[in-house]
């Protein structure tokens, strides 16, 4: 695999991930109903796909054809399971409230919602996405990890970005 390539599809999803985080900072405040509420959750999650994507082609010994095919996916578990983890343990990227919620969490919550009898919809929004904590929490973790894959592209390549003169 192209080093230089290598590195610009890697900063390519770790920026995605600084982005989703930056997003969710500007809008946790603002975001207090449901929908809005999962919208962010969604965006956490996005950010830790991308994290994992971007350490994932870090790591890689494949050619980038193949790296990508790999990485296809939205599942984290899945990303996780291509990795090696042990420099990470500390991160809690799948805890026990997160492991069954998807990027599609928005629309599964506001479907019960509108279809349920009662409309309530118990402990699992009421203890994730409608704590301040919890969701607090996922994203100090989202925070962590994207930190984590930085240092390590650093490390690897260094702070130097090489700027081919054409695309000044």
């Amino acid at each position: 695999m192209d080093d230089d390539l290598r590195k610009e599809i890697s900063d390519f999803f770790l920026t995605d991930s600084s982005d989703y985080l930056a997003r969710y900072r500007a809008l946790i405040n603002v975001f207090t109903n449901i929908s809005t509420r999962s919208k962010i959750l969604v965006d956490l999650l996005f950010s830790f796909e991308c994290s994992l994507k971007s350490l994932i082609f870090l790591r890689s010994n494949y050619d980038e054809k193949s790296t990508y095919k790999i990485i296809r996916t939205h599942n984290l578990s899945n990303l996780l399971s291509k990795i090696d983890t042990a420099k990470f343990q500390d991160i809690a990227i799948l805890d026990e409230n997160l492991d069954d919620i998807s990027v599609g969490v928005r629309y599964t919550l506001e479907a019960n919602i509108k279809f349920r009898e009662n409309g309530s919809l118990g402990s699992k929004y009421y203890e994730t996405i409608a704590s301040y904590h919890w969701i607090d929490k996922v994203y100090q973790e989202a925070k962590k990890l994207n930190e984590f894959v930085r240092n390590e592209s650093i490390s690897m390549f260094g702070l130097i970005t090489i700027i081919n003169i054409q695309d000044i």
